[in-house]
């Protein structure tokens, strides 16, 4: 998450991010603090994944995790190489 809110700042800005953030903490509690972290619906809420990514939801967690680091790393590198040719 963080390299994809790197990538995200380069892009747009401070604001952006700070955005993403507060809706994705709110989402992440709302989702994964409640029963509904039993449903399906525990996915979106990446930040809660610690806590409710247990027993067969691990390996599922993992692919998604290291799924998202390399396209946001990809990104970063994107948005970082662009800003510096700019």
């Amino acid at each position: 998450m963080v390299t994809a809110a790197l990538a995200l700042c380069v892009r747009t800005g401070a604001g952006a991010v700070i955005a993403a953030t507060v809706f994705l903490t709110v989402l992440s509690v709302t989702l994964g603090g409640s029963v509904l972290a039993d449903t399906p619906l525990w996915l979106p809420a990446m930040p809660a994944w610690p806590l409710t990514a247990t027993g067969a939801r691990l390996p599922v967690a993992l692919v998604l995790g290291a799924l998202l680091l390399t396209v946001s790393t990809g990104l970063a590198h994107r948005e970082l190489s662009r800003a510096a040719s700019r």
